[in-house]
């Protein structure tokens, strides 16, 4: 990437500890530059030629634009740079924020976060300071103990419901239901508070046991013509705004192929299918995580979708049994890691007519692509980058790819 681009200064304090964001400095035309380069580079390094010259269109907001963010508590806090070139003797007790990279427990406490709204921001001073004074200690990684563990924000930017999930070692309802009529009170557009109870030691906020302790345990988001329900552990593209204009791409994109007969792998809470559901025959929407699949078969129900439907399946460990066997179109938005080659193996033998890669790693989709041309003989005959993430390195990239006829 090029050297000397000129340096902006970060809107957050600990940029340059956290990591989270860490191209606050770097100007916002430079980085959809950068951003560019990383597709073409990792399309290079495959062999794959893409039809047109990547041009990376913008998100509408570089700062208050997440609707979903993890924090973590910790009982120590990690120290940024700064406060240890002070020589200060700090207080390094109870911390709530994020993570800086270069090991576990390092969390950096924070008092809100730029990439969220400041109504969210809101909501996480009130959970922090209950929970610094309600005489429970946060999680120590380095003992596994202790009960205040992650704190879930979800917002709808174009509903404003805010959803609070925080997640313990075990249950304490009496406690958790004060926090919510303090949350209620005090931040505007709460729909719920939800507790998840996990006893793992695994620094993941997966796998929790979910309870509503008050209101409901879901919010309600409005995109691309759609009302979608998303829950403390659904996962849901983190920028409404950005993922607005990936919907239209994939639905400009599948209206150039044939697409009766559509699946949807990794499909979350099922905004990707149900948003091609009104011009095809039949969805088939596959997802792993329980919760999601259960938002993405009420949202279908929501948007009155009845040819859709959905199965439970871990796609980075195979292929479901119960897929239907044939399909127009299959449109996937895989992981950072991108396809289990097993998972890849089938979808080449199922051989639909056109594939819709929807890519948030460009190195991995590269080398899927490359994968899917090479194996499977198919070739990209349309792609589109959209900026989800801006301040970081990370990029949207939507391939669509045809097989070649007699392949």
């Amino acid at each position: 990437m090029e050297a000397g681009a000129a340096l902006s200064t970060p809107l957050c304090p600990v940029c340059d500890d956290c990591g989270g964001c860490s191209w606050q400095r770097v100007p916002y035309s430079r980085q959809l530059e950068w951003k560019a380069q990383l597709i073409e580079e990792s399309a290079r390094d495959h062999q794959l030629e893409l039809p047109e010259p990547c041009v990376v269109e913008p998100s509408p907001l570089t700062f208050q634009y997440r609707n979903h963010m993890e924090f973590s508590f910790a009982a120590k806090r990690w120290l940024t740079t700064a406060e240890i070139a002070s020589g200060r003797d700090l207080e390094r007790g109870f911390a709530l924020g994020l993570h800086a990279p270069g090991g576990f427990g390092r969390v950096l406490d924070l008092e809100g976060c730029p990439l969220q709204s400041s109504r969210a921001d809101e909501a996480f001073l009130v959970v922090k300071q209950f929970a610094a004074t309600s005489g429970l200690p946060a999680w120590d990684a380095r003992t596994h103990e202790g009960f205040w563990r992650y704190l879930i924000l979800k917002r709808g930017h174009n509903t404003g419901e805010l959803l609070v999930h925080v997640v313990t070692s075990r249950s304490e309802r009496d406690l958790l239901s004060r926090l919510a009529e303090d949350v209620f009170a005090r931040v505007e557009g709460v729909m719920g508070v939800t507790n998840g109870v996990t006893e793992r030691v695994a620094d993941t906020s997966e796998g929790a046991v979910v309870e509503t302790i008050a209101g409901r345990s879901f919010i309600h988001e409005r995109l691309g013509g759609l009302t979608v329900e998303v829950g403390p552990m659904s996962f849901f593209q983190p920028n409404t705004l950005a993922a607005e204009r990936i919907v239209q791409i994939v639905k400009e994109f599948a209206s150039s192929v044939p697409a009766d007969r559509v699946i949807d792998l990794f499909c979350g809470s099922g905004l990707l299918g149900l948003s091609l559901a009104a011009e095809a025959r039949t969805v088939t929407g596959v997802e792993v995580v329980r919760e999601a699949l259960d938002a993405a078969e009420r949202n279908a129900r929501l948007n009155g979708a009845q040819n859709v439907r959905f199965i439970q399946a871990d796609l980075l460990r195979g292929w479901p049994s119960d897929l239907p066997q044939a399909a127009d179109l299959v449109v996937c938005d895989p992981p950072r890691a991108g396809f289990h080659p097993k998972a890849l193996r089938a979808l080449i033998a199922m051989a639909p007519e056109a594939i819709l890669h929807v890519g948030c790693n460009p190195k991995t989709q590269a080398r899927d692509l490359a994968t899917l041309m090479r194996e499977g003989g198919y070739r990209p005959i349309r792609n589109a980058a959209v900026d989800q993430f801006p301040n970081t390195p990370h990029v949207e990239n939507i391939v669509l790819l045809v097989k070649e006829s007699g392949s």
